[in-house]
């Protein structure tokens, strides 16, 4: 009787490594599907990243913003510190008296005016009484100021007390101090952040103040200093002595 025998077991090499064979691309269920791969993904990750973008840029730009303004807030007080030299000039000059005797009434854009027509200030100084950052002032023409005509824009940023008070004002310190120059009505508000520009009678140098300050100090209100020109200009202390 014969006996059947199990063939020898043979080891067969798995089809995908054998030589030659590539193994196919996995079909994805869009694929099945008869479909395009889906494009939310693409488009979310684009939206994400103009999102960003945006962010971004608007942070930059309003430091960047802040940064400019702080900077020319900082030079301002540089020109503000060269308009009173100027003034300290002009009070050594003899002929300063005679001008403040004839014409004691004469104050704030008027003065600055007359002091450089009597070239008891530097003509080279009419662009420094322009604020850096108004929105409406603009350096004259040389000849229209130093001729006495009216110039085609505003040009004079700054107040000023009148001839006759302005130099019996210098030098007055401690509890006397008041404001000789700062921003007039329509510059009032060029620096927001910082408060205004101010020069004391006393000889400090100028300084920027804010609002809390003299509401603080001098009991200005907010009423009043949203109306500089009606309300404090010739009327309020530290401001009393100082016109438009």
């Amino acid at each position: 009787m014969a006996t059947s025998e199990k063939p020898p077991y043979r080891y067969e090499e798995p089809i995908a490594s054998r030589p030659g064979y590539k193994v196919p691309n996995r079909i994805d269920d869009d694929q099945c599907m008869g479909r395009s791969p889906r494009p939310y993904v693409a488009v979310a990750a684009t939206f994400m990243f103009v999102a960003l973008a945006i962010m971004f840029g608007v942070i930059f730009l309003t430091t960047r913003s802040n940064d400019l303004v702080t900077n020319t807030a900082h030079l301002e007080v540089k020109q503000m510190g060269d308009i009173r030299a100027a003034l300290d000039q002009a009070f050594a000059d003899e002929r300063f008296l005679k001008l403040a005797e004839s014409e004691p009434d004469v104050r704030g854009e008027r003065m600055w005016a007359r002091l450089i027509q009597e070239r008891l200030i530097d003509e080279g100084n009419i662009g420094k009484l322009v604020s850096l950052n108004s929105p409406t002032d603009a350096k004259p023409y040389r000849e229209d100021v130093m001729g006495g005509k009216p110039t085609s824009e505003p040009w004079c940023s700054y107040t000023a007390p009148s001839l006759g008070k302005l130099r019996k004002l210098y030098g007055h310190g401690g509890d006397d101090r008041a404001v000789l120059i700062t921003f007039n009505a329509r510059n009032w508000k060029n620096y927001p952040d910082h408060g205004v520009i101010v020069v004391w009678s006393g000889g400090e140098i100028a300084e920027f103040l804010p609002f809390e300050y003299f509401e603080e100090n001098y009991g200005i209100t907010e009423e009043e200093w949203a109306d500089p020109a009606g309300k404090l200009f010739g009327k309020k202390a530290p401001f009393q002595y100082t016109y438009e």
